[in-house]
């Protein structure tokens, strides 16, 4: 007795296909433009701070994540909820050395 195996194919239309393809494409752009620089900066105390500016935007986080930005590459999935947005006041203070 012969057994046969039976796969069930999924058919792809055109149109889906297209969608499949343009949102990986934006996935991909949108992961690439974004600029990212890491920097510390010590308190007034002389404690490193870790400052991680991504886009327009400023944050404080720990040593260990700033580390793995800089060696890893930043990944919003991983990282976004490592950081904390720093105040308007700290942000005055570090934009200029964050260029």
């Amino acid at each position: 007795m012969e057994k046969r195996l039976e796969t069930k194919q999924m058919k792809l239309t055109k149109q889906t296909l297209k969608q499949i393809i343009k949102e990986e494409l934006d996935a991909m752009l949108s992961e690439e433009q974004v600029d990212v620089k890491v920097r510390n900066f010590p308190s007034n105390s002389g404690e490193p701070r870790y400052f991680v500016k991504v886009g327009d935007k400023f944050y404080q986080t720990q040593e260990s994540v700033a580390k793995d930005i800089e060696q890893n590459g930043y990944d919003p999935k991983k990282h976004d909820y490592e950081m904390s947005p720093v105040s308007d006041e700290m942000q005055m203070k570090i934009a200029p050395k964050m260029r």
